[in-house]
C-alpha cells in the first residue's frame, strides 16, 4: 500500500475480533497513537465458523462481524469527538433482509438471534440498528453513522458459505451466492466504492442513521424500523460485550 500510494502514514496493527481482549488492547494501543478519528469503518467480517465458539465462548460470526464493532466503537468514540466531523461506517450486506432476530418471549428487554443457521444474515443486520442508534447518540459531537450494503462482491468469503456441515439453508445459499457472483459480482476495488463514498465525499456531509446501497439511501430491513426490537439489540449488546457504566453511551 505504502509503495502504490506513495504514502508512508499507512500502519498496521493486529486486532483479533473473535477476543474482547484483543480489541480492548488494540484500542489503548491506538489512544496512545493517535490525536484523533476522522473516519473508523468497520468492515472486516467473516462468513461461517461452522459451530465453534470464540474465547468469550461466543458464536464466532456474531462477534467478529457485530460484537466487536459494536465495543470497538465505545471504546474509540473520545477519539472520534476530537475531530470536527468524523464518520462511522459499518459494513452490512442485503442478506440482512433475511435475519430471524426477534424479541425474546420470555424478556421484552432481551433478544432472541434465532437459528445458527442464519448467524451471518443476523450479525450483518445488528449493524444497521446499531449505526442508527449510534447516530442519535453521536449526533450532538458532530459524529455521523451510516451503514451500507456492498452487493455481491467476489472475495473469499463466499467459500465460506458452502461445505459438507451445512444446513440446507446455507447450502442453497452458498449455490446462490457462487452463481450470482459469477454472474454479477463485483470485484473487490468495486464494492469498495460506497464505503469510500461515505467516508470521503461531501455529498454525505451530516447525513446520519441512512442505510445506502450503491451510493443512494435506500430502505432497511423491515426489523431495522421496529424501535422496541433495536433497544433491545442495544441493551443485550452492552451487556455481552461487557461495556462498563462509564463506557456506555449516555
Amino acid at each position: 500500500m505504502i509503495k502504490e500510494t506513495k504514502n508512508v502514514n499507512i500502519h498496521f496493527e493486529h486486532i483479533d475480533l473473535a477476543s474482547f481482549k484483543s480489541v480492548r488492547d488494540f484500542a489503548e494501543k491506538l489512544k496512545t497513537k493517535e490525536d484523533k478519528i476522522d473516519i473508523l469503518i468497520h468492515n472486516a467480517g467473516i462468513g461461517k465458523a461452522f459451530g465453534c465458539l470464540s474465547e468469550d465462548g461466543l458464536n464466532i460470526p456474531m462477534q467478529v462481524n457485530y460484537y466487536s464493532p459494536f465495543l470497538l466503537t465505545h471504546l474509540l468514540v473520545d477519539l472520534m469527538k476530537k475531530s470536527s466531523a468524523a464518520r462511522l461506517i459499518f459494513t452490512s450486506s442485503g442478506f440482512s433482509f433475511f435475519n430471524n432476530i426477534n424479541i425474546h418471549s420470555k424478556n421484552e428487554h432481551e433478544v432472541d438471534l434465532g437459528t445458527s443457521q442464519l448467524d451471518y444474515h443476523t450479525s450483518k443486520f445488528c449493524l444497521i440498528p446499531a449505526a442508527d442508534i449510534f447516530a442519535e447518540k453521536l449526533r450532538k459531537y458532530n459524529i455521523t453513522s451510516n451503514s451500507y450494503h456492498p452487493g455481491v462482491v467476489k472475495t473469499r468469503m463466499i467459500d465460506q458459505f458452502r461445505g459438507e456441515r451445512m444446513g440446507v439453508i446455507e447450502h442453497i445459499v452458498g449455490i446462490f451466492l457462487k452463481f450470482d457472483a459469477m454472474l454479477v459480482g463485483k470485484t473487490p476495488e468495486e464494492g469498495a466504492q460506497t464505503a469510500l463514498y461515505l467516508a470521503c465525499s461531501n455529498e454525505v456531509e451530516g447525513i446520519t442513521g441512512k442505510f445506502f446501497g450503491e451510493a443512494t439511501p435506500r430502505f432497511k430491513p423491515l426489523a431495522a424500523y421496529n424501535q422496541k426490537l433495536c433497544k433491545a439489540l442495544w441493551y443485550h449488546s452492552e451487556k455481552v460485550v461487557g461495556l462498563t457504566t462509564e463506557e456506555k453511551l449516555p
